[in-house]
């Protein structure tokens, strides 16, 4: 069996630029599609590192050894340069000895062996191959620049052809990096490093005033570790500091030093926004993908279809709203309306017909029994409004109610107006989806009801 060989990939650069790694590994993914299932489109119209990675991370994770080399590289690049380097912890060697010997010893048994007694065998060379089901993955951001690390095992060395493939393919740009790989031989003893910055198009060790590899052991990757643990990333604006920095944070492989008392870092605060894949969104509100825009329209004929819906209105109260409020009754009409933000859908507030703000529905809106498409009914309504009429269902207002309560007791009711054309619905969403978030306001209509 081949021996595991541990690999940590870190890569400091700002958004555009962290953009360009992150769709570097999308068309590679995309490359190998039948491994991977990935489609390239799936980043069209995505422009910031943190959209980007929400696609492109979660098929890294589980393909990580399709993401650095499948897609072209320029030709002048590609005759220029010969891909791969030899890691000084690579158990390749270690590997080949064992083979001669296993030849050698097959040889004495078959000189001696009874006729019909001889032995053989077959052995596939080494290659850089997977030996993970998926990859540890991390992306962070300080200050103004992400950090992604990739941790992965391979088959005997590091992908080191791919590796250089991958930074060949690069865009021009400056990226800090960082990496570290370790062999099982030694109990991963023996620790390869480098770092520096590179500007792409070119093989991963074509490093800017970066330092040469070198092989040290664990026991002195931990103490620098424990240098670095108390000192803010955020603060790094070095970006082969960075990738360094993040890559000493990560390396977990510490071999017989473990042995070792000590081995409390100790929590502290390093000043970076961690992106966690289990949060990421349902879908990308301020830039939809293809798949985004799908999962919107297949939801919202599940949103009109659980209509009526009666919400509470529990906060955001204004003095206006709730004097307006003393002269409703049931089953009067309000108007809801849908709130955006820059970046994503920000709630529904609702209105008297004559202006004033009675407040905000709030509390977890339950408003289909598929809990994946719950988390998205509240937007998709908001896209839906022009064809829905609000009406009070329940008011208590202020001058009933007991002191210290900030505004009237109020709950509203939805209904769906008549659809002639669903089709023309969707296509109203779709074009909603194609404008700036704050451009989607949209309110419920003051006409009856079906």
């Amino acid at each position: 069996m081949a021996n595991f060989h541990e690999n940590l990939l870190a890569i400091a650069a700002d958004d555009e630029n962290m953009c360009r790694v992150l769709a570097r590994m999308a068309m590679n993914l995309d490359a190998n599609k039948q491994y991977t299932d990935f489609d390239i489109e799936s980043i069209d119209g995505l422009d910031s590192a943190r959209d980007i990675y929400y696609e492109v991370g979660p098929a890294v994770e589980h393909n990580y050894i399709f993401a650095f080399a499948g897609a072209p590289i320029p030709k002048e690049i590609a005759e220029g340069n010969t891909p791969g380097w030899s890691s000084p912890t690579s158990s390749e060697g270690g590997f080949m000895l064992q083979l001669a010997a296993m030849v050698k010893a097959t040889e004495k048994y078959n000189a001696g062996a009874p006729d019909g007694t001889s032995m053989s065998f077959s052995v596939t060379a080494p290659i850089a191959r997977a030996m993970s089901d998926t990859a540890s993955m991390g992306f962070t951001k300080y200050g103004e620049n992400w950090v992604l690390t990739i941790s992965y095992d391979t088959a005997w060395r590091p992908n080191s052809e791919d590796l250089d493939v991958f930074f060949m393919g690069l865009p021009k740009g400056n990226y800090g990096i960082a990496f570290f790989d370790a062999d099982e031989y030694d109990d991963y003893e023996s620790v390869s490093t480098c770092f520096g910055l590179h500007h792409g198009l070119a093989g991963m060790m074509t490093l800017d005033g970066g330092h040469d590899v070198e092989l040290s052991n664990a026991s002195e990757i931990k103490k620098q570790k424990r240098e670095y643990a108390g000192v803010p990333k955020s603060g790094i604006d070095d970006l082969a500091e960075l990738a360094h920095a993040a890559a000493l944070g990560s390396w977990n492989q510490f071999g017989w030093s473990d042995e070792e008392e000590d081995d409390d870092y100790g929590y502290y605060n390093d000043g970076g926004e961690s992106v966690n894949l289990w949060n990421r969104p349902p879908v990308n509100w301020r830039k939809p993908t293809t798949g985004d825009v799908k999962k919107i329209t297949d939801a919202a004929l599940d949103v009109l279809a659980a209509l009526p819906l009666v919400f509470n209105v529990y906060y955001d109260f204004t003095s206006e709203g709730n004097e307006a409020a003393e002269g409703l009754m049931p089953g009067d009409a309000v108007v809801v309306s849908g709130e955006w933000n820059k970046t994503d859908f920000d709630g529904l507030t609702v209105f008297a017909v004559t202006g004033e703000r009675l407040g905000r529905i709030g509390g977890w809106l339950s408003i289909v029994d598929n809990y994946e498409v719950n988390r998205i009914a509240p937007g998709v309504l908001a896209l839906l409004l022009p064809h829905v009429r609000a009406t009070v269902t329940e008011l208590t207002p202020m001058s009933l109610r007991n002191k210290g309560v900030d505004g009237p007791k109020l709950s509203v009711r939805l209904d769906s107006l008549v659809i002639d054309d669903f089709t023309a619905v969707l296509e109203e969403v779709r074009e909603s989806l194609n404008k700036d978030c704050p451009e989607r306001k949209l309110a419920s209509s003051v006409k009856e009801a079906m």
